[in-house]
């Protein structure tokens, strides 16, 4: 079924096309500036978990695209910590806002280390690489774990081609590599929200947990859940719990006891 990957994607760009679409001539606006420190400049987000920043997040798409020129310069001209890191952050989240939904790719075809077409999504796709040039560069910045929790939302290519166990490992594999590798981090709660809202609606198409399909293998699903479980059970106690409430339950319908 062209995937469900392809209905995500499709979802999301249509979301946000439809949140950045221009109708009528547009207002004039004050063109805006990119704030030339990272005082005050701080990661936020979203009711879904998404990652933005206050200061962009009001901005309409004409104003977006400025906005990202200027961040995207500063990024590429600046070796100074205080005014690239925050400018590669800022940069890296407008990009994951604005592709795939900008089909039309003008600023992907200029940076095409950036960027990979995807005939799925029916844009351009965004591959994190501002995220990767904070954290290579900056590697012991305030910021290297905001960068690492945004990298969590740029979208895989490929097709899991309707394999449920697929879908389940991927809803699980980045966010639990993050809170594997900091499990301390103020993300950490928002992280395990968002993996037990996505394998409850994973799951839920799911009947029967033990039996083998055609596009469902139970073995593989049994050793995503284990990692789940495992980098879990280092996570302080609050996340900790968060996660077993419902790890207690997949394991129940695996066949298996909880803790």
């Amino acid at each position: 079924m062209r995937v469900r990957i392809l209905a995500s994607v499709g979802h999301i760009a249509a979301t946000l096309a439809a949140a950045f679409a221009c109708t009528g001539e547009p207002a004039k606006q004050a063109p805006p500036s990119v704030e030339r420190s990272g005082a005050g400049i701080q990661l936020s987000v979203d009711t879904a978990g998404r990652p933005l920043f206050p200061a962009d997040a009001a901005l309409d798409s004409a104003a977006a695209v400025q906005r990202l020129a200027e961040l995207q310069a500063l990024a590429d001209s600046s070796r100074v910590e205080s005014l690239a890191a925050p400018a590669l952050l800022r940069a890296g989240v407008l990009k994951l806002r604005l592709y795939p939904a900008d089909i039309d790719g003008s600023i992907a075809r200029r940076r095409p280390q950036d960027f990979v077409h995807s005939e799925i999504a029916g844009g351009w796709l965004y591959n994190g690489a501002d995220f990767d040039t904070l954290l290579a560069r900056y590697a012991g910045s305030p910021l290297a774990d905001d960068a690492r929790y945004a990298k969590l939302f740029v979208l895989p290519g490929g097709e899991c081609e309707g394999r449920m166990d697929c879908y389940i490992g991927l809803a699980l594999g980045g966010p639990v590599d993050f809170l594997k590798s900091d499990p301390t981090s103020p993300f950490s709660t928002v992280v395990v929200q968002t993996i037990n809202r996505e394998l409850r609606r994973l799951l839920a198409e799911l009947p029967d947990l033990r039996e083998a399909t055609d596009m469902y293998d139970p073995v593989s699903v049994q050793a995503s859940v284990a990692r789940y479980d495992s980098v879990a059970r280092e996570l302080p106690p609050p996340v900790r719990d968060a996660a077993f409430a419902l790890l207690d339950s997949v394991w129940a319908r695996l066949g298996r006891g909880g803790r």
